[in-house]
């Protein structure tokens, strides 16, 4: 996910109250599976032929809308969240995000000790 850097007017800063925004967890449990969906995405995108933008767009979408409908969200709230976080508290929003590389961390680790003691199970016949 790109974050771009604009400056909206007072009255724009406004319209987003601090009670609209999504709670830290949901934040960093929504980007968390934002990113796992887009990587299932783009790792069956490698297997299609010809231009599949506009499908993987629409396939994120509806991704999208199953992740915000789970945290009792829609998008334009969870969009509403980042930009108060990135006007408000950038520095939380950086660590929600470093939270959610951590997630990504530690499935990545437990995957690699799940696979370690099944190759040892096979190894040591017992399974």
């Amino acid at each position: 996910m790109v974050f771009t850097s604009c400056k909206l007017s007072s009255s724009d800063e406004e319209s987003i109250p601090d009670e609209r925004k999504l709670s830290e967890e949901d934040m960093q449990n929504i980007f968390y599976e934002m990113h796992l969906a887009d990587a299932i995405v783009m790792l069956h995108m490698v297997k299609l032929e010809g231009d599949s933008t506009v499908m993987s767009y629409q396939v994120d979408s509806m991704i999208y809308d199953g992740i915000y409908e789970k945290y009792g969200c829609t998008r334009e709230l969870f969009e509403e969240s980042v930009l108060w976080y990135f006007q408000n508290d950038p520095e939380e929003l950086k660590s929600i995000y470093e939270k959610v590389v951590d997630m990504f961390n530690r499935k990545i680790a437990e995957m690699g000790r799940i696979k370690n003691d099944s190759v040892a199970a096979v190894r040591n016949n017992t399974l």
